[in-house]
C-alpha cells in the first residue's frame, strides 16, 4: 500500500500505448535504427543509378548525332596578326 502512495499523482503504471522510441528495448532501436539505415541507402543507390542512367543517354545522344567530315578540305587562306596571308596549299 505503500507503493501506491509513493507513485506521483497522475502517473500511468501500465498503459496501452506503444512505447516511443526512446522507452523501446535496445533492440527495437536497433532494428528500427537497421531500417532507417538501410532505407537511406537505398534511396542513394536510386538516385546515384538514376544519374548514371541519365549521363548514358546523353553519351549515346552525343555520339549518334556526331558527324565529321570526310575527304579533302577546301582550299582556304587566311591573314596573320603579323599580316602574313597563309593558305592551305603553303601547309
Amino acid at each position: 500500500m505503500t507503493e501506491e502512495l509513493s507513485q506521483p499523482r497522475g502517473s500511468v503504471m501500465e498503459t496501452d500505448a506503444a512505447p516511443s522510441p526512446v522507452d523501446a528495448p535496445p533492440a527495437e532501436q536497433d532494428g528500427t535504427m537497421r531500417r532507417k539505415t538501410a532505407l537511406w541507402r537505398l534511396l542513394f543507390v536510386l538516385i546515384l543509378l538514376a544519374f548514371v542512367w541519365l549521363l548514358v543517354l546523353g553519351l549515346r545522344r552525343t555520339n549518334v548525332s556526331e558527324q565529321r567530315a570526310s575527304g579533302i578540305a577546301p582550299a582556304f587562306e587566311f591573314t596573320t596578326f603579323d599580316g602574313e596571308t597563309i593558305s592551305l596549299a603553303d601547309l
